[in-house]
């Protein structure tokens, strides 16, 4: 089974069907802006358009603030890594060309702390979780 992503902007509905991140965005990526030096470290996720794009899009052009967020990576239906955002905003936004021909957006992320969860199988089949926590003044 692949790997899948979802990211969830408080308000806003995504095409996800996949339980139980229905209702979220699917994305294709996620990484860490390279040019931010020192401070925080800013999730840009990729996903496809869709019908939750016009709502981000707003969200970034009226500099509209989120109540909480969260990206989840999940493989073989659980999720492996999560990173809580318990407030951000949209700090970029642009549309052009993702995989497979599809359009696509790059939705840069601003939250002011963050919390990331990694789980982990051991040999056991018993899970461990590793977190990590980062605020910015």
């Amino acid at each position: 089974m692949p790997s899948k992503a979802f990211l969830m902007l408080e308000g806003i509905r995504g095409d996800a069907r996949t339980a139980p991140w229905t209702g979220w965005i699917p994305i294709e990526s996620v990484s860490f802006d390279p040019n931010v030096r020192g401070g925080t470290q800013k999730p840009v996720v990729v996903a496809t358009l869709g019908g939750h794009s016009p709502h981000v899009a707003a969200a970034a052009a009226n500099g509209r603030s989120f109540g909480k967020g969260a990206i989840v990576l999940v493989s073989e239906g659980q999720a492996f890594a999560e990173l809580e955002m318990p407030s951000l905003f949209i700090s970029g936004y642009r549309a052009g060309n993702g995989h497979a021909g599809l359009p696509a957006e790059v939705i840069s992320l601003d939250p002011g702390t963050f919390k990331a969860t990694f789980h982990q199988k051991t040999a056991m089949a018993n899970p461990s979780t590793l977190q990590r926590g980062w605020q910015v003044a």
